[in-house]
């Protein structure tokens, strides 16, 4: 006897073949959008391979897109490994807020209450640095020390710490906001010397093993045998191997942990509020929104500074942002906490930003419908620029700033880790308000700069990738 549905069963089975295929499409639409530039990204900016995770509310979306490297190509999948860089630093803050939370740290204490020794060349900067002055990038001197003199023993993180006396003051401290990789290696130290353990052990214990990151590592040997992809330095269009895979032992809290794109969109549900109670062994819902409250108006740029988030407001969005650059490798993990959304790129190729911007506006006017613009330049707002001509420098890098017509054009040699004999494709930036300035084309665009000034109204420094570089005395 051949079997027919009754009406009632018919009826409901048209019914559900219309709605399906319809939510279907609904999802496939958002995720193609995103797809599409994934990959005119990658082309547009020959980045050899990229991994990607949306999460909103309760869809997750994970993908790998081309290869590990370029010499040895393997697939990229949601499971490759990445260093992230200095998304790191978030992992270090959360660390950070768990001891806070255990009472064995104090935010508003001075460093030397845990550190007696501590200090840069500035007196005053190191006497009155405090915990959260590391967290927020308040300290004002030379951040960027990737000196690796120190080995990969268990003593690097300290001596690394104790070799800061040599460090510039680029500015007073608590007056001048400047990227600061050198504060997250001494909060590093501070973990280590309040729980008797290293640092990567002790932030196995406090982050990544009660969030069960079972993917994320903190050191090369552990991924060796896995599969990893392999930063490229990108240079008009064509991509080449880094030899350097990660960064020395003693710079691991400001950017050595290594993960895959599945267990960072683990991490991001963590700092959306989710996973609990298992991540209240991290911390309580009261700490989560602390670390996440703004600590620093900047009052200078467009985005605030909350416990080593960036904390900004997108398209009318209370957004957390960072993002991460190391040996060719560059990433971005941003959530959107009242919209119960983040995203995660991975990128193996250091022009790596102009793709990850791209697909975080298309995430969210996708996913959530709201549209990102970027600030319309305004020749009116460069009627300064001339004051800006001029050589600055850090420790980072040396720029070279000049100033044909009403945009200024910024040539960049980088210092760090080795002195570069010949400087960066030089970037053009316009005037979008007084004394902030936007990248118009090439793999930066739609970064950000600012020009600072002392008290009499001259230029002082230029804030060019975050980072305060002084004006040089002619």
């Amino acid at each position: 006897m051949r079997f027919s549905p009754s009406g009632q069963a018919r009826t409901l089975t048209a019914v559900l073949v219309v709605l399906i295929p319809r939510l279907a499409i609904a999802a496939d639409d958002r995720i193609a959008a995103v797809e599409k530039a994934v990959q005119s990204g990658m082309r547009d900016f020959s980045i050899p391979g990229v991994a990607v995770g949306i999460y909103h509310k309760d869809f997750a979306y994970s993908r790998g897109f081309g290869v590990t490297s370029i010499e040895n190509p393997l697939p990229v999948t949601k499971d490759t490994l990445f260093t992230i860089a200095s998304i790191s630093k978030t992992f270090t803050g959360t660390a950070v807020m768990s001891l806070v939370e255990k009472g064995l740290l104090d935010l508003n204490a001075p460093v030397r209450k845990y550190l007696p020794d501590f200090r840069v060349k500035d007196e005053h900067a190191s006497a009155s640095a405090t915990v959260t002055t590391l967290l927020t990038h308040m300290g004002g001197w030379d951040g960027d020390y990737m000196i690796n003199e120190y080995g990969n023993g268990d003593d690097a993180l300290r001596r690394t710490v104790a070799g800061m006396f040599r460090l510039d003051q680029l500015a007073p401290p608590h007056t001048r906001w400047s990227y600061n990789n050198s504060g997250l290696y001494v909060a590093g130290r501070l973990i280590e010397v309040v729980t008797g353990k290293s640092f990567e052990n002790a932030l196995r214990d406090l982050v990544i093993r009660p969030l069960a990151l079972t993917r994320t590592y903190l050191a090369p040997e552990e991924v060796m045998t896995l599969r990893f992809a392999v930063g490229h330095n990108i240079s008009g269009g064509a991509p080449r191997i880094s030899r350097m895979w990660t960064l020395n032992r003693g710079s691991r809290p400001g950017g050595g942990v290594i993960s895959c794109v599945t267990d960072m969109l683990q991490y991001a549900r963590f700092h959306l509020g989710h996973g609990r109670p298992a991540a209240d062994r991290v911390l309580a819902p009261a700490s989560l929104r602390r670390m996440q409250s703004p600590v620093v108006q900047r009052v200078d740029a467009d985005d605030q500074m909350a416990i080593t988030w960036f904390w900004s407001n997108a398209g009318g969005l209370h957004t957390l942002w960072h993002g991460g650059g190391n040996q060719g490798q560059t990433t971005s993990l941003t959530l959107i906490p009242s919209r119960d959304f983040a995203v995660v790129v991975l990128t193996n190729g250091s022009t790596g930003p102009a793709l990850y911007r791209e697909i975080n506006r298309v995430a969210v006017r996708e996913f959530l419908k709201v549209k990102e613009n970027d600030p319309q330049v305004d020749p009116r707002f460069a009627s300064g620029a001339d004051a800006a001509i001029g050589r600055y420098s850090s420790a980072a890098a040396k720029l070279l700033v000049t100033a044909p017509g009403s945009e200024l054009i910024v040539s960049r040699t980088p210092q760090q880790p080795v002195p570069a004999a010949t400087p960066e494709a030089p970037e053009r930036f316009g005037f979008y308000a007084p004394d902030r300035l936007i990248c118009l084309e090439g793999p930066a665009r739609g970064s950000r700069m600012e020009i600072l000034r002392n008290d009499d109204g001259s230029v002082g420094w230029i804030r060019h990738r975050y980072r305060l570089h002084k004006r040089e005395v002619p």
